[in-house]
């Protein structure tokens, strides 16, 4: 059981952190784009390319759009152009996204929970780092499907410790807000995320941000790479 009164906050991504959704993200996405029409091959191959592109869960519209549109490859410019441009359809876009998300895992909860993987690289340090920190998970997922991957996941934070899109869509202002609940200042916050974008957020903050090259971005030369829990918790001088 952790030490509360010895122990340090530390702020993890969810999806590419701790969890592989790559599946579960390539079916809800084309379903509330397509109205539900099965996945075409080619699509699987494209959105596994360029899935890493995605912030929110409204970018997501992006990736389907751009698929449609032939554009391949896809780099961040068009990404981000076409985000400018698609504003609208983002906006409206988003709420379909956790509809088709409900429905799916209401439709077949095992088989929707299958579509997610447990990242052994966070697996394996898991253990000692929940004996030796408090962890905070800081993520754009809803908070539903977050309670039930943790529990399906064996991976116990306490609600109260989930930070939502319902509680905030900001990974800054989680930052700001575990810090000030723990009395110190957010450069005694480390947080691991796997997209530069985050990293890059949550850095204007002060808090220590370290990369996880085990999730969806392919690579980065900006922030501090870690490749497992282990050699964050060594990094960070955090006993095993």
């Amino acid at each position: 059981m952790t030490n509360l009164r010895n122990s340090r906050p530390i702020a993890l991504d969810f999806d590419g952190v701790i969890c592989d959704s790559m599946k579960e993200c390539m079916h809800v996405a084309f379903g509330a784009y397509s109205g539900g029409k099965p996945l075409p091959a080619p699509f699987v191959r494209y959105f596994e390319r360029y899935r890493y592109l995605v912030r929110p869960a409204r970018e997501y519209w992006l990736i389907v759009e751009a698929y449609f549109r032939g554009i391949d490859p896809l780099s961040q410019g068009e990404f981000d152009m076409l985000a400018r441009d698609c504003e609208e359809q983002l906006k409206a876009f988003e709420p379909v996204y956790f509809e088709t998300r409900e429905a799916l895992r209401s439709a077949d909860f095992e088989g929707w929970i299958s579509l997610h993987r447990l990242y052994r690289q966070f697996a394996d340090g898991w253990p000692r780092l929940e004996a030796s920190t408090i962890p905070y998970v800081v993520t754009t997922r809803d908070r539903d499907s977050l309670g039930h991957l943790l529990n399906s996941f064996g991976i116990d934070v306490p609600a109260r410790r989930w930070w939502t899109k319902e509680r905030t869509p900001s990974k800054p202002e989680a930052i700001l807000e575990i810090a000030a609940e723990n009395n110190l200042a957010p450069s005694e916050i480390p947080f691991l995320d796997d997209h530069p974008e985050h990293l890059r957020d949550v850095a204007k903050t002060g808090a220590s941000t370290f990369w996880a090259s085990w999730g969806f971005w392919p690579s980065q030369d900006e922030f501090e790479q870690v490749g497992d829990i282990r050699e964050l918790m060594k990094r960070l001088s955090i006993d095993e």
